[in-house]
C-alpha cells in the first residue's frame, strides 16, 4: 500500500508538470475542477466555494460515473473531487478509472462516509485526498492545493492509522 501511495504521488507530480508545460491547457491559468456527487446541492456548494478561488473554475458537474465519463471528454479537467456514492454507481468505479484512463487528472475524495472504512480503498484506487463533508470548506480547499502541488491529503487519524498498519512491522 505504501509503494501504491508513493507511486500515486509521484505519477501525480509528473502529470501536474506536465499539465504546466502545456500552456495550451491553461489558456486563462485556472484549474479545471468536475465536481461529481449524486446531490445537486452539494456539487452547486461546491462550484460556489471554488468560485471564490482565482485560480480555480469548476468546469463540469456529474452526478453519476457515466455522465463524469462524458464531462471529462469536452472538459479536460486538472482534477475531479469525487463523491463515493453516486447515482446508480460507486465513486470507487469512477476513481479507478480515472487511473486506468485519465491519470493525469487528480482525485480528491469528498464523502459524507466513514474516512476509517473508506479512505484507504479510495487512495488505493487512486484518490490523492480523502475529505468528509463534516470537515469543511478549508479543509476541502486546503486538500486540493495540497493534492495540486503533488501531495497525498488525509486526517491525521487516517495517517495514524496508515503509518501503524504499514510500520508495525519494524523494531521499536
Amino acid at each position: 500500500m505504501l509503494f501504491c501511495v508513493l507511486a500515486t504521488v509521484v505519477a501525480a507530480a509528473v502529470a501536474l508538470l506536465c499539465r504546466f508545460a502545456d500552456a495550451d491547457v491553461h489558456r486563462d491559468d485556472k484549474l479545471k475542477i468536475l465536481v461529481v456527487d449524486d446531490h445537486p446541492i452539494t456539487r452547486k456548494g461546491v462550484r460556489l466555494l471554488l468560485s471564490q478561488e482565482a485560480d480555480l473554475e469548476v468546469c463540469a458537474e456529474a452526478e453519476s460515473v457515466d455522465q463524469a465519463i462524458r464531462a471529462l471528454e469536452h472538459c479536460r479537467p486538472d482534477l475531479a473531487i469525487v463523491d463515493l456514492y453516486l447515482k446508480g454507481s460507486s465513486g470507487l468505479d469512477l476513481i479507478k478509472y480515472l487511473a486506468a484512463h485519465h491519470p493525469a487528472v487528480l482525485v480528491v475524495v469528498l464523502s459524507m462516509r466513514d474516512e476509517s472504512f473508506y479512505a484507504e480503498r479510495a487512495l488505493e484506487a487512486g484518490a490523492r485526498a480523502y475529505i468528509t463533508k463534516e470537515d469543511g470548506t478549508e479543509r476541502l480547499i486546503e486538500g486540493i492545493r495540497k493534492v495540486l502541488m503533488g501531495q497525498v491529503f488525509v486526517t491525521d487519524k487516517i495517517a495514524a492509522r496508515l503509518t501503524r498498519t504499514y510500520t508495525s512491522w519494524l523494531p521499536l
